[in-house]
């Protein structure tokens, strides 16, 4: 039970210091206290992700393009 409960609360840190949320320039880099914001947490036991490497992930990640059509291909 300890071990589950640092892995939780080891979780729970990572989770509130991930800068996930877009500043005043568009770049993301703040978390979600200083977005003010909270968390929706819901179970999903068939979902499991590792934190671990959460920052590496995030750090790839690019603005989405906005999608349009190829009229020219078929």
């Amino acid at each position: 039970m300890r071990v589950l409960l640092q892995r939780v609360s080891s979780a729970i840190k990572k989770l509130a210091t991930l800068r996930v949320f877009s500043d005043s320039e568009g770049r993301m880099n703040l978390d979600i206290a200083a977005a003010k914001g909270a968390f929706l947490v819901v179970s999903q036991f068939t979902l499991a992700g590792s934190l671990q490497r959460a920052a590496d992930l995030l750090s790839t990640v690019r603005p989405l393009r906005r999608w349009r059509p190829n009229w020219s291909r078929r």
